[in-house]
């Protein structure tokens, strides 16, 4: 789930001598976080040392690292994997069963946000495997965090990677904010 850290300053600090955690196991999630995005681009910072696990590090505070850093509540770009229903900045995604109830699993968000265009961008994976597909996900867009009219009617354009079949739909109602896409 290293995808969903993007956005969050992070300060790793960890000793080559950590007999407790492996310091490879750090380097080996901060590699993972590289397949997304860079994270020195990304506020993530690596202190490692000679040090053992619960060894103190003089002159460095995680708190100082971070003090530098405002969250930015709305991106324009987020990735998100998660095994439950959740809103991360202005996405919101529910999975469900095929009778309409919750099913946890693994689903995935990647989205953004171009302010220029008002166009808004997201591809949706699910990893919860059920006789031979997914399950359906509903995933929602803020508005309102995003900027956009909640009062108007928008244009949905959906195209299932995996078949290639496309449907257009418009004059969709946002409800209560936002607007919904549901995703078989």
């Amino acid at each position: 789930m290293s995808q969903n850290f993007k956005h969050i300053p992070l300060a790793f600090a960890h000793g080559w001598n950590d007999t407790r955690v492996p310091i490879t196991q750090t380097l080996k999630f901060i590699a993972k976080m590289g397949e997304f995005f860079v994270p020195e681009e990304s506020n993530i910072l690596l202190v490692d040392h000679s040090g053992d696990h619960v060894d103190e590090l003089p002159g460095f505070s995680g708190l100082d690292f971070m003090a530098g850093f405002t969250l930015n509540a709305n991106p324009a770009d987020i990735m998100v994997r998660s095994d439950e229903n959740k809103d991360y900045y202005w996405v919101q995604f529910v999975q469900k069963d095929w009778n309409g109830n919750t099913a946890k699993g693994f689903s995935n968000v990647i989205a953004s946000y171009d302010a220029g265009t008002r166009v808004i961008s997201a591809t949706v994976t699910d990893e919860r495997g059920f006789r031979e597909g997914n399950l359906p996900v509903d995933v929602a867009f803020d508005l309102r965090k995003l900027g956009l009219d909640p009062g108007v009617l928008y244009t949905i354009e959906d195209t299932n990677l995996s078949t290639g079949d496309y449907e257009l739909r418009t004059g969709v109602a946002p409800v209560n904010g936002l607007l919904w896409v549901s995703l078989p």
